[in-house]
């Protein structure tokens, strides 16, 4: 079976606390593989890409079959970030592949159930704010991507009823039900899948709106420095 002419797009996430992988060909996800991990998506997302052609019986095909790589850019884990940065760089550079980063909050977006009103992709930070991106229910960014405390988001609320999805949409559910701004839906069990998304991704290659993708993560890292000596 020859599938020379086929799109094919290979995409993995590293950027939350899973890792996946996925190709996309012609259409639909041939095959796929998950595994939650909150560490180790170095040592864990090389050998899934290698089972995930493995797994593929369609034709025999490796990186240099491809026609791009997708992965998503954040915001996120800083360190499972420049992962998949690294490895969707280091995969596309020998056949020069185009490499179309995703932002967390498109993915997000995309995989949530769509509901009238606008929606609140909002992602954990782990701190006492939350990443948010507002969109409108025809799919277009209200306005950029923000790291926000809980008053800060309500003081932008829109007047109509509103949705919450996302990893961090819990808990700032309950913070705003305390002053009164319950979302109309929330769904809290939605985190970037590969398998979920590979569709979003060969729709950003085919409008062909896409740059060498740049890491997002909106606040710089936590480190320690030490003293010195």
């Amino acid at each position: 079976m020859s599938l020379d002419k086929s799109k094919k797009i290979l995409v993995f996430d590293t950027s939350a606390n899973a890792c996946s992988a996925a190709l996309w060909v012609d259409g639909k996800v041939v095959c796929s593989c998950f595994q939650v991990m909150s560490r180790g998506h170095s040592e864990a997302l090389v050998p899934m890409i290698a089972e995930v052609f493995r797994k593929y019986d369609g034709c025999n095909i490796d990186v240099s079959g491809l026609t791009a790589i997708a992965v998503t850019v954040g915001p996120g884990t800083f360190t499972g970030i420049r992962i998949g940065l690294a490895t969707a760089r280091a995969l596309a550079l020998p056949g020069r592949l185009p490499v179309i980063g995703l932002t967390n909050f498109d993915v997000v977006f995309w995989q949530s159930p769509k509901v009238q009103g606008p929606t609140l992709v909002v992602l954990e930070t782990k701190r006492e704010d939350f990443y948010v991106q507002a969109f409108a229910e025809n799919k277009e960014a209200l306005q950029g991507p923000m790291a926000l405390t809980a008053e800060e988001i309500e003081t932008l609320l829109p007047a109509e009823p509103f949705t919450l999805v996302g990893d961090g949409a819990e808990r700032l559910g309950h913070k705003l039900g305390d002053s009164g701004r319950k979302p109309s839906h929330l769904f809290g069990d939605v985190e970037p899948i590969a398998m979920e998304f590979a569709e979003l991704a060969s729709k950003r290659f085919d409008s062909g709106v896409y740059a060498d993708p740049e890491p997002l993560y909106l606040r710089a890292p936590s480190v320690t420095v030490s003293a010195r000596k």
